[in-house]
């Protein structure tokens, strides 16, 4: 997802009850990487990662910008209770995707 580096990027981490793929909500982490396009706006690489809801993962509510931390955003992500719980959890979906702003 971020194997090329481009000026002015940024990486968001999302994670909650965003969406629904059957009749039970379901845990959401979410990635998003965001570059500018040539009108202004921005190309938004989209990587969500679907599991079963659980009362744990329930309480994982949040969002963050990279630029809003003094550590890399990976490193953030993989020392965090919600990577850490999320791991040991078999995921439902993962869904990979393109949009712009």
């Amino acid at each position: 997802m971020c194997g090329t580096l481009f000026d002015e990027e940024m990486i968001l981490f999302e994670t909650g009850t965003f969406t629904r793929l059957s009749n039970d909500p379901l845990f959401q982490i979410s990635l998003v990487r965001q570059v500018p396009n040539d009108d202004e706006e921005f190309y938004q690489v989209h990587l969500d990662i679907f599991y079963k809801l659980t009362s744990e993962n329930a309480e994982f509510i949040g969002s963050i910008w990279d630029e809003d931390l003094d550590e890399n955003i990976f490193d953030y992500i993989r020392n965090s209770e919600i990577f850490a719980d999320a791991k040991e959890k078999e995921y439902l979906k993962v869904k990979i995707y393109l949009d712009e702003t």
